[in-house]
């Protein structure tokens, strides 16, 4: 997946799909959903940028070690606190910050 275009992971709930608008960025960076911990692992090592539409997984948990290229990650709901990462990277947190 390298390439001169961003690559977004977008970590869902099993059955769901990405919203719309995701795609209409198509030409500006390579979307990637992922529903599993499987999933996402295979995206997480170059992903740039994460979505995180999902709040009950604990698939971010599971594959957070391997996050080394992510610089942002945005937590689509009102209640981000699930998703408080930054006792596992310094500086990282997951409410729409840019960590570069």
């Amino acid at each position: 997946m390298a390439s001169d275009v961003p690559t977004i992971a977008v970590l869902l709930a099993e059955g769901d799909h990405p919203p719309a608008g995701l795609q209409a960025i198509a030409a500006e960076a390579t979307v990637v959903p992922a529903r599993t911990a499987d999933e996402l692992e295979r995206v997480i090592g170059q992903a740039e940028v994460l979505v995180v539409f999902d709040f009950r997984t604990t698939a971010l948990r599971q594959v957070w070690a391997a996050a080394r290229r992510l610089r942002w990650i945005r937590a689509a709901a009102a209640y981000q606190a699930a998703y408080s990462l930054t006792d596992h990277r310094p500086g990282r947190s997951t409410s729409s910050v840019h960590a570069g």
